[in-house]
């Protein structure tokens, strides 16, 4: 049976652990804020379970989501994460990527179920992988080397003020594309 955690006791694990809960299947009940008490750790999120949402406001040598659940929001703020591994995560609110700094952004196989924007986000690779896309993928402001959309598949995708070097499309699927005419 899965742990069920408060936030408190979430940190505690991490902390005991030194990020790496990816053999934990837990619970956590309570909205998760990853500050600097975990800065320059490599997080990996395991089989998660968040209720309450969560959101990063430090720097981070790595996140991966592997098979993490998360119900609330999930939110990056004003983080700089080298490596982001979403792995077969299931993200059933809204995602903000926020004024995320990232080396990488790796989609992997995760499934978003609402809406994804990109605002003063900069990576250097943007990796679409398999994962799906249920609602609209605001790139309010996405500045990335090189993206990838691999097989991708989007519901609807905007591209806003996207600034990319190399583009390579795959074989992503877009129900709906909208870009800027100027």
């Amino acid at each position: 049976a899965p742990l069920e955690l408060s936030a408190s006791e979430f940190y505690d694990h991490l902390k005991k652990n030194n990020g790496d809960l990816s053999d934990l299947c837990y619970t956590v009940k309570d909205p998760v804020v990853i500050g600097d008490e975990f800065k320059d750790y490599a997080i990996k999120l395991g089989y998660g379970r968040f209720k309450g949402g969560l959101s990063f406001e430090t720097e981070l040598n790595s996140l991966d989501f592997n098979k993490s659940t998360i119900f609330g929001n999930l939110d990056f703020n004003e983080s700089s994460i080298s490596e982001i591994n979403f792995g077969e995560a299931k993200l059933r609110a809204e995602v903000s990527f926020g004024d995320l700094k990232a080396t990488t952004i790796r989609f992997g196989n995760a499934e978003f179920s609402k809406k994804v924007t990109f605002m003063n986000t900069a990576c250097i690779t943007f990796n679409g992988g398999s994962a799906t896309f249920d609602e609209i993928v605001h790139l309010g402001s996405l500045h990335v080397t090189t993206l990838d959309a691999e097989n991708s598949k989007f519901k609807e995708l905007n591209l806003g003020e996207v600034w990319i070097n190399c583009l390579k499309t795959g074989t992503a699927i877009t129900e709906k594309l909208e870009y800027p005419t100027k």
